[in-house]
């Protein structure tokens, strides 16, 4: 190779290199630039919706003594329970849940029969009266195979009242063949409405 023509390929390689190096470093400032205006962007949305938060808090600041005068009185206006209720309304009130003891029990004993469950008797306890509900303790006593009290106590799961068993005691009966003699501890929940 001629010696002239070296030193004018190593300025050329030299030339290149640094337009590559420009061009590589035009390239990240380009990018650093759009990410910038991609940030800049966010941070405007951001605060728009900042802005717009504030604002709903300062209304609801704003609206929060007028509520909890709506709510003073309110209460203000109720009367307890046992005023509020004519005997003729509480006497009314006791036929209805009379009439869902009614039901709940002829859904326990159309549930015994579909699962071939034999009830041998059914104790309503005492309720006992809750703010919104009446809280009513039953006593069952049932024969059954083992299988079929299963079945039986799912089918109690989905009455349409509440009913929560708390309580099984079984005896295996030697004498007859329907296998188990169970005592069912159960609470069902009656509405007051």
């Amino acid at each position: 190779m001629n010696p002239t023509v070296q030193p004018q390929w190593r300025k050329l390689a030299i030339l290149a290199q640094f337009i590559v190096a420009l061009i590589v470093a035009a390239a990240i400032v380009a990018a650093g630039l759009y990410l910038n205006d991609i940030q800049q962007v966010k941070l405007r949305d951001l605060k728009v919706r900042m802005t717009d938060l504030k604002n709903e808090i300062h209304d609801l600041k704003a609206e929060l003594p007028l509520r909890q005068k709506a709510v003073e009185q309110a209460r203000a206006q109720q009367v307890p329970g046992s005023a509020r209720t004519s005997p003729a309304a509480q006497t009314q009130m006791q036929q209805l849940q009379q009439g869902r003891l009614s039901s709940l029990i002829d859904g326990l004993m159309r549930a015994a029969k579909e699962d071939d469950v034999q009830i041998i008797s059914i104790k309503p306890g005492e309720p006992q009266d809750h703010d919104g509900y009446v809280e009513l303790p039953i006593t069952m006593d049932v024969r059954a195979r083992f299988r079929s009290l299963g079945e039986y106590l799912q089918e109690v799961q989905q009455l349409q009242q509440v009913v929560l068993v708390g309580r099984i005691s079984m005896e295996l009966s030697v004498v007859e063949q329907a296998g188990l003699t169970v005592q069912l501890a159960a609470v069902s929940f009656l509405g007051k409405a």
